[in-house]
């Protein structure tokens, strides 16, 4: 009877109510699952089944009413794709900033300091590098299914930003999610590389030190100039906040090492 009155403009006889019932049960499951369906593989899957429901002429009414509500959600798809014009602004300010003074910085101190010249420790580096060029890669790739999946051509501004927000990931790498993706070999390696690079992760934590605030101002200017409210200081909720403080140094010590402009191909347009 819900199902009936939900659906009064088709007129159901209790046995076609009785099916669409069926129906959204075994679609709530999918949601349940955790795999959620995008508006428009909904509909293409709920038109699907109403197929073998609905008489000629009530799917006839049915697909009239779907074609609007095909034009309403693309409709709002595009007003909130002008609301992500904010978010390429910054993701823009952000990644210059990163490319232009933060990153360079950073590499340059590590060819003063860093200690390479250990043929083990370099080799080690290298395996690190080659895996989170691969990660970026499958990087790109989620990015870019899930953004056509779930918002097709109507949101471009969206799309920017999130490949800007990929071009961060290539500037300053995340050692934090990286390794979430990795494998034990890459969690090997990287504990060789903190216990044997005892020295150049003290120099690293003195260096970041050293111009920590100058971060904290620089990103939180830029933050403000675009959002309304700075969280912590730095307009982001810090990710990971389950790590040690530890645990957290050597996370962006490991991110330090996989620094590498070249490597990474850093793309002056997105």
């Amino acid at each position: 009877k819900l199902v009936q009155d939900r659906y009064e403009w088709l007129s159901l006889t209790h046995d076609q109510a009785a099916a669409i019932q069926r129906y959204e049960t075994d679609i709530e499951k999918v949601h349940s699952d955790n795999y959620i369906p995008s508006f428009w593989e909904e509909k293409e899957i709920e038109l699907y089944f109403f197929k073998q429901i609905l008489t000629e002429e009530q799917l006839v009414v049915y697909q009239n009413v779907t074609s609007e509500q095909l034009k309403d959600g693309t409709t709002l798809f595009a007003d909130e794709d002008k609301e992500a014009l904010r978010d390429v602004g910054y993701c823009e300010k952000l990644l210059s900033f990163y490319r232009n003074q933060l990153a360079p910085k950073l590499i340059q101190h590590k060819k003063e300091n860093y200690i390479g010249k250990l043929h083990k420790i370099k080799r080690r580096i290298d395996f690190l590098k080659d895996e989170y060029n691969e990660f970026l890669k499958i990087r790109f790739k989620e990015i870019s299914v899930a953004h056509f999946r779930y918002s097709r051509n109507f949101q471009p501004n969206k799309f920017r930003a999130e490949l800007l927000r990929h071009e961060i990931e290539k500037t300053l790498p995340s050692y934090y999610f990286f390794e979430k993706s990795s494998d034990q070999v890459v969690e090997e390696i990287s504990r060789f590389l903190i216990d044997e690079m005892k020295y150049e992760f003290s120099l690293y934590n003195d260096f970041v030190g050293s111009i920590s605030d100058w971060i904290k101002t620089s990103t939180g200017e830029i933050h403000s100039e675009f959002y309304e409210k700075i969280v912590n200081g730095l307009g982001v909720i810090e990710l990971g906040r389950e790590r040690t403080e530890g645990k957290k140094s050597e996370d962006e010590f490991l991110s330090y090492l996989l620094l590498d402009a070249e490597k990474y191909e850093w793309q002056k347009h997105v």
